[in-house]
């Protein structure tokens, strides 16, 4: 402030200090409300004179406005859920001359239950025999955890089922249709929301059969034909321009049987067929042929030196030509191609060897040739009792002779 007397001499000096008071609104909150429950909240302006004109903006629906002089009051019935941004302005009134304070505020109302967005929406479909695993999210305007009632309501698709507690659908569909049920999920209060799904459970396009076990060549095989991870009826046929092995069928129920003659490493075709679904062919299905017992007889009857020896050996899963593929016949023996084993033996011993059939069976023998006149006679029991009365008699005329 300056100061000036009479004859022209100033003086000043600075002040400083605080304005208190001026336009507020309170509170600086609201409360939270509820669908359907009677709601009202009130905004009082103050620090100018009354009365006030009030301006407010984002009415929750439902809610409506009661002004005073001093307020402003939100009443009703909130129609529903979600958050709000609602303003509110206060302007104080002025001569016309004068300038016109006001004051504005935001608050946040929260309508409880709030609506909440599932993700995925709708869900993808799922594919017959095919693993299926989607994971359901929830997300509101608050920001809150959701948790999942513990089942759906409605009705999933077989052998799908759903974890409460990660959010996931997962499982193995083993039948088609389209399946309807809603998840249902909770607020931190306890306020209930729930979306409505549909899952298609739709035809596979490719599907997978289990590996086949082994055969063996000259045994009876059978082997029921499944298609991996379902229990879905299926028809199964051969394909003719990539046939089942030779003595090998496939009836429609699947059951591959018959008796395979050679062993080999076998790849077919089956073509897969449902009621429902178009038909699938399944390509280079592998079928591995072992052998058997390989050779007949399995053991050899002993020879004798200097006596004519002769067996033919048959080779099941496999045919002639035969060979030693490991160790010597006995000497004066030999192995034609057509397996028969002949010759007179000239050597006495016990001779270990291999034979190979064609298509690779084998079969290990020991043949014993024995010594010319080997061997003890042995007597039945007619013949003992015979001998025993021979030597009785003998014994009684020697005793007879010497006069006892």
């Amino acid at each position: 402030m300056t100061a000036t007397d009479a004859l022209g001499c100033t003086g000043s000096r600075r002040y400083t200090g605080s304005i208190t008071g001026g336009l507020a609104l309170r509170p600086d909150s609201l409360s939270d409300g509820t669908v359907h429950v009677g709601y009202s909240a009130t905004i009082t302006a103050s620090g100018g004179t009354e009365p006030y004109a009030f301006e407010v903006f984002g009415i929750p629906p439902g809610l409506k406005p009661v002004v005073t002089s001093s307020s402003v009051t939100l009443t009703g019935e909130p129609a529903e859920g979600g958050c709000f941004t609602v303003t509110v302005k206060a302007t104080t009134p002025a001569p016309p001359a004068d300038p016109v304070c006001s004051i504005e505020k935001t608050y946040r109302i929260v309508i409880r239950p709030v609506p909440a967005t599932f993700s995925p929406d709708p869900l993808p479909p799922g594919t017959l025999c095919t693993p299926y695993c989607e994971k359901i999210s929830i997300s509101g305007c608050t920001g809150e955890e959701y948790s999942f009632d513990d089942l759906p309501a409605g009705v999933l698709p077989p052998e799908i089922t759903f974890d409460p507690k990660t959010g996931t659908l997962c499982g193995t569909p083993r039948k088609l249709g389209t399946y309807r049920f809603a998840i249902v999920a909770k607020d931190p209060l306890g306020n209930a929301t729930s979306h409505p799904y549909e899952l298609r459970i739709l035809c596979p396009t490719t599907i997978t059969i289990d590996p086949l076990p082994e055969a063996m060549a000259c045994v009876r095989y059978e082997h029921q034909l499944t298609v991996a991870g379902c229990d879905y009826p299926f028809t199964f046929s051969e394909i003719p321009e990539a046939p089942l092995p030779d003595d090998l069928g496939l009836p429609d129920g699947g059951l591959l049987s018959g008796v395979p003659a050679k062993p080999d490493n076998y790849t077919f075709d089956v073509l897969v067929t449902s009621k429902d679904c178009p038909p699938i062919r399944v390509r280079n299905l592998r079928l591995k042929v072992v052998c058997a017992t390989t050779s007949s007889p399995q053991n050899l009857p002993s020879g004798r030196i200097a006596k004519p020896y002769s067996r033919i050996l048959s080779a099941c899963g496999g045919t002639p030509p035969c060979s030693i593929v490991s160790g010597p016949l006995p000497p004066g023996l030999t192995l034609t191609p057509n397996c028969t084993l002949s010759g007179v033996p000239t050597t006495p011993g016990c001779f270990t060897f291999s034979v190979r059939a064609s298509g690779g069976c084998e079969q290990s023998y020991v043949l014993c040739i024995l010594p010319v006149g080997t061997g003890t006679p042995v007597l039945g029991g007619w013949g003992m009792g015979v001998l025993c009365a021979f030597l009785i008699f003998v014994a009684l005329l020697s005793l007879r002779r010497h006069g006892v």
